[in-house]
């Protein structure tokens, strides 16, 4: 899979989750997703060093404000959420 291509993937899926509201006692919830790309390089990588680059680009995710997907090359933010909704 590309690059590219996962960083579009793993977007969709955090719209999807962020359309999804919870009904709760104290409102409406809505949760948000971050996500860190990791790859392998063209000459090997361990699927240690894979694992490590999904986790710092994961947590660059977060510090970046969270709701949004981090690769090498590609970051974005899912769409805003809406005031009137909490977030997880």
């Amino acid at each position: 899979m590309t690059e590219e291509r996962a960083y579009d993937l793993a977007s969709k899926i955090g719209v999807a989750f962020g359309t999804e509201v919870v009904p709760t006692a104290l409102g409406p919830l809505r949760s948000t997703v971050s996500g860190g790309i990791g790859f392998g390089e063209a000459d090997g990588s361990t699927l240690d060093e894979v694992l490590a680059r999904a986790d710092a680009t994961l947590y660059a995710a977060k510090r970046a404000g969270r709701n949004c997907v981090i690769g090498r090359k590609k970051t974005g933010m899912a769409d805003a959420v809406e005031p009137a909704l909490r977030s997880a």
